[in-house]
């Protein structure tokens, strides 16, 4: 006479434990896949906006030689900025202000991201001769978690330009 045996409650709860185990690491894996995935996405969107910027401050030092070398210090580039003037009283062609940047920083000019350029003249980075050019855009997301450093992550691209 053979007797079966069913499962025993200990083991009932095992097989869930097990299996509760495997379900949130699963979970916790997709979950750092996708913060993973938004990060990587701003930061080439990042490098993006700095290689425009860039690009932008090469053409003024080709077609505007005269008002890129009088430029110095930093200045904060929008979205739609296609050159930097000095002042906020002077639009750039298409009305929109890239201006010296206040003591406090730009703030969010562009979509989540700060664009900011800062112009080095007889820059010791450029044997004391050019200009450094340096862009930089700085970002925030839920990292960030600090009010002191609201925009925790940033990239940028610096190059020399010739000053004559």
């Amino acid at each position: 006479m053979n007797k079966q045996k069913g499962q025993t409650l200990i083991e009932m709860l095992v097989g869930l434990t097990a299996g509760v185990i495997v379900v949130g690491a699963i979970t916790l894996a997709t979950i750092t896949s996708l913060s993973n995935e938004e990060y990587s996405k701003n930061q080439n969107l990042a490098t993006q906006y700095a290689q425009q910027a860039m690009e932008m401050i090469r053409n003024m030092h080709e077609t505007n030689f005269s008002s890129f070398n009088a430029l110095s210090g930093s200045y904060c580039i929008g979205k739609t900025c296609t050159s930097v003037n000095a002042s906020q009283s002077s639009p750039n062609p298409n009305g929109t202000y890239c201006w010296v940047a206040p003591p406090t920083g730009c703030g969010q000019n562009t979509d989540i991201f700060v664009r900011q350029v800062s112009f080095e003249q007889r820059s010791s980075y450029c044997n004391n001769v050019d200009t450094k050019v340096t862009v930089s855009v700085s970002w925030f997301d839920s990292k960030c978690t600090t009010a002191s450093n609201t925009f925790c992550h940033s990239t940028s691209l610096a190059t020399c330009l010739s000053s004559s």
